[in-house]
């Protein structure tokens, strides 16, 4: 079987990152399972293969999704392979993730719920060094709603995530 013609079913299989991140929202009531979501607004930092977005957008096609990307041949590569299409409801841009959250910040936007899950290689590996910043973690919480849920994938070594939580705190 070809398996550049398969179409990826969104809703079943999540990475374990997503599979983590993606129920916070719920069992922290940002996001209702129960009732519509309608104009609630997500916040994604970073594609990757479109697991988490595509899984969100799916299962609650109300839901606003914003994903922010830096590079663009994530992007290519995720809607080209991994099956992620732009709606109504969820789009994608291409720029960095800070800026866009400073950005955000001077428009006046809020969101429900804020997901960082910027990675890459090195002691700390998600979220990338630019999001473990005080000034990016204000930034972060000035763009949520007053009942939202900041979201961040972290994967680390330990004395990175030490320094990483004692100063953003």
């Amino acid at each position: 079987s070809d398996t550049r013609k398969w179409q990826p079913v969104h809703h079943k299989y999540l990475t374990f990152p997503a599979a983590c991140m993606l129920p916070a929202s719920f069992l922290l009531s940002s996001l209702s399972l129960d009732s519509s979501n309608y104009g609630k607004q997500v916040l994604l930092i970073g594609l990757g293969g479109g697991n988490l977005d595509m899984t969100l957008s799916v299962i609650k096609p109300e839901v606003n999704i914003t994903v922010v990307e830096l590079d663009a041949l994530i992007v290519t590569v995720a809607t080209k392979w991994f099956g992620v299409t732009e709606t109504n409801h969820h789009h994608i841009v291409n720029q960095d993730g800070v800026e866009f959250l400073k950005n955000a910040e001077i428009k006046g936007l809020k969101y429900d719920v804020v997901i960082v899950d910027a990675c890459m290689s090195g002691a700390v590996v998600c979220p990338v060094k630019t999001f473990r910043t005080a000034n990016v973690m204000k930034t972060m919480k000035n763009v949520l709603k007053e009942t939202g849920t900041i979201i961040i994938n972290l994967a680390r070594n330990e004395t990175e995530e030490r320094k990483f939580i004692t100063e953003c705190t």
